[in-house]
């Protein structure tokens, strides 16, 4: 098991899903996962800065689904 695998071993999936609830609202008054997830379906997602965005305000989605893969291979109910 490599050291990344073994450090996501470690976080509970309610942190994940506190931080991906938090992440994923922010900013309050224009939330950027909603924006910028419209924007990639539009295919308008074209400047880095948008890409970017996109990418840090889905990554706990994506941590909690690499998590649950794992867990589902390894037979674990963490």
């Amino acid at each position: 098991m490599s050291r990344l695998g073994r450090m996501l071993d470690e976080i509970p999936y309610a942190a994940l899903f506190v931080a991906a609830i938090v992440v994923g609202i922010l900013p309050l008054g224009d939330p950027h996962l909603m924006e910028k997830t419209s924007m990639l379906l539009r295919g308008d997602l074209r400047r880095a800065i948008d890409v970017f965005d996109l990418f840090m305000h889905s990554f706990p989605l994506l941590l909690i689904l690499v998590k649950a893969v794992r867990d589902a291979r390894s037979g674990s109910n963490r």
